[in-house]
């Protein structure tokens, strides 16, 4: 009967929030101070606990099942679907939604059945096991301190991850059910795999670090590429302001190591249309008579004097 009490614990908890997450999540959102009831789920997780720890009959089951899965926020299927439908499997933030939702996962099933198995007599409720549930129900008493002071958050949840691991190691040992060594190996058991939760719960934390500090250091790198090609285009414009003169290409040259050009000097040759030039640019260690624009004007030059000498003189007669 344990494994059906426990089976109905998990259904109820884990159903409503594939039932009821999406539907609770949608309203909230669309309300003003919609997140002060998921601050409120929070809050009472740790009574919940507490009366189902306590409770002597199936009276807690109830309690457990609606506290421990916080009355159907969606809180294991987000992080689950989160990572599902990341694009990136293997990135940080990605593995840690993963780490967090098996975390939950087998930190709630660990859980709803000790306390299923305490509910039904099977486990006693000692000193052993009692050491072990205490500080989580503790952890969750100041959850809603992070949303004021992260730092104190953090430091107030690992003092307290310290006392669980602590407590749980020490006391691990010395449990035992009475109902024989199968038994008491199953609370055993599950005190490990407690241990195995909040371990994945610390991974997580640790990746979602890691992934903000990388953003970071992407976000810094972006900016300074951005900040490079913003100051190679300002460079260009000013070199294109200071070309756009002739003295200033002069002065930009000197500045720069380069050797000015030589003046451009035209050629205006018989021949060729009015108004078009041959320019005869000369650059420092050619010869001109080796610039071919320059060979080019002279040639020009001398057909265009042959033909004029040729046309001028007079024309001889032969007569038979």
């Amino acid at each position: 009967f344990l494994i059906v009490a426990w089976m109905s614990v998990v259904l109820a908890g884990l159903g409503s929030e594939l039932v009821l997450g999406r539907l609770i999540s949608k309203t909230l959102i669309q309300m003003k101070h919609g997140y002060a009831a998921w601050h409120f789920a929070q809050l009472v997780f740790s009574l919940l606990l507490t009366v189902a720890f306590t409770a002597n009959d199936g009276i807690g089951l109830f309690f457990l099942s609606f506290g421990l899965w916080k009355m159907g926020f969606p809180e294991t299927v987000s992080s689950l679907a989160a990572f599902q439908k990341s694009a990136r499997k293997l990135s940080f933030r990605s593995l840690a939604h993963l780490c967090d939702g098996m975390g939950m996962l087998l930190h709630h099933f660990s859980t709803s059945l000790v306390i299923t198995a305490i509910c039904l007599h099977i486990f006693p409720r000692n000193r052993a096991i009692t050491a072990g549930c205490i500080v989580p129900i503790l952890q969750h008493l100041f959850v809603l301190v992070k949303y004021h002071n992260r730092v104190i958050y953090i430091l107030l949840e690992l003092g307290l991850e310290v006392w669980f691991q602590i407590e749980v190691i020490a006391n691990v040992a010395e449990f035992d059910s009475g109902y024989g060594l199968a038994i008491t190996n199953l609370g055993r058991g599950l005190a490990l795999s407690m241990l195995l939760a909040h371990y994945l719960y610390l991974s997580s934390a640790t990746l979602g670090i890691a992934d903000d500090v990388w953003g970071k250091i992407c976000k810094g790198k972006k900016q300074d590429e951005k900040n490079e090609l913003s100051d190679i285009d300002n460079s260009q414009g000013r070199i294109t302001a200071i070309l756009n003169t002739s003295d200033g290409l002069h002065k930009w040259l000197a500045n720069n190591g380069a050797s000015a050009p030589a003046k451009r000097r035209s050629m205006s040759a018989p021949g060729i249309t009015h108004g078009s030039m041959l320019d005869a640019e000369t650059d420092e260690g050619i010869k001109p008579s080796t610039n071919r624009w320059h060979r080019a004007g002279r040639k020009a030059s001398a057909q265009a004097s042959a033909d004029k000498e040729t046309q001028g003189a007079p024309r001889a007669s032969c007569t038979v």
